[in-house]
């Protein structure tokens, strides 16, 4: 049994997960070109939406892939920048990481770019759906939604409520936030706390979607759901700016001290 076999098969297990995940996306991504649609402004949207969390997932895919290329080459704990050895412990918290600690503080932008396109997505997601939320609300208020009217806008919310959590669950095993903190350990505190939201945050999403199932049928449901929506995308949006927040000041801070 080797040094990383637990890592291996936990890389593995995410890897499925992953894969899985892409190729449901794809097709679905087919079945919407194959398809003619009534609101097809809201199909293009949903389809920008899954396009983008499709290519994070394979970028994340590939972080993987050679994450495990080189535990079976026996250079999972060496840093591709200077040859030495990367701590295990630091393997533990960043399983893809390519860098030991020192070399990880000569690239800052790498996880600043990561991290701000994940959130870049999701602001585009929360966009699309407080526009499409919007403009079905007259319908809704008249009494003239049909479930196939309001079907592109619950399966778009439908796709974020599962987004969010695989989100989150990045950050908490060591995604986009490990970095800064594997760097600047003092910010442990702030990022634990934005960490404990996530729970919260996710209980909003999961009531949405419920809420917004047959909510077309009544304009003061609509209304709830609407309300509910524009609450919890300025909740996400303060969350991921304390995060992005984090991330700038540790390299920031970091590069400072070094210099």
């Amino acid at each position: 049994m080797s040094d990383f076999d637990k890592t291996r098969s936990e890389l593995i297990t995410r890897r499925s997960e992953l894969s899985s995940r892409i190729e449901n996306i794809r097709a679905d991504l087919e079945q919407r070109g194959a398809q003619e649609t009534s609101n097809p402004s809201a199909d293009d949207q949903q389809a920008v939406t899954l396009h983008d969390f499709m290519e994070t997932l394979r970028r994340d895919l590939g972080l993987i892939e050679n994450a495990l290329q080189r535990i079976d080459a026996g250079e999972y704990d060496r840093c591709t920048v200077c040859g030495g050895s990367i701590r295990r412990d630091r393997l533990e918290l960043l399983p893809c990481t390519l860098r030991c600690a020192k070399c990880s503080r000569a690239f800052p932008r790498d996880y600043v770019q990561q991290l701000r396109s994940q959130h870049a997505n999701l602001r585009r997601a929360l966009a699309s759906l407080t526009g499409l939320i919007s403009q079905m609300a007259p319908e809704c208020e008249r009494g003239e939604a049909t479930a196939a009217s309001v079907a592109p806008t619950l399966a778009l919310l439908a796709d974020l409520g599962r987004q969010l959590p695989e989100h989150f669950a990045l950050e908490e095993k060591g995604g986009y936030l490990a970095e800064a903190l594997a760097v600047a350990p003092r910010y442990s505190r702030r990022a634990s706390s934005l960490q404990a939201e996530h729970a919260e945050l996710d209980q909003q999403m999961k009531l949405i979607v419920e809420r917004a199932s047959g909510a077309h049928s009544s304009g003061a449901a609509w209304r709830d759901v609407q309300e509910r929506f524009q609450q919890l995308s300025l909740d996400l949006l303060a969350h991921e700016e304390a995060e992005n927040d984090i991330l700038g000041c540790a390299f920031l801070d970091d590069l400072g001290a070094a210099d």
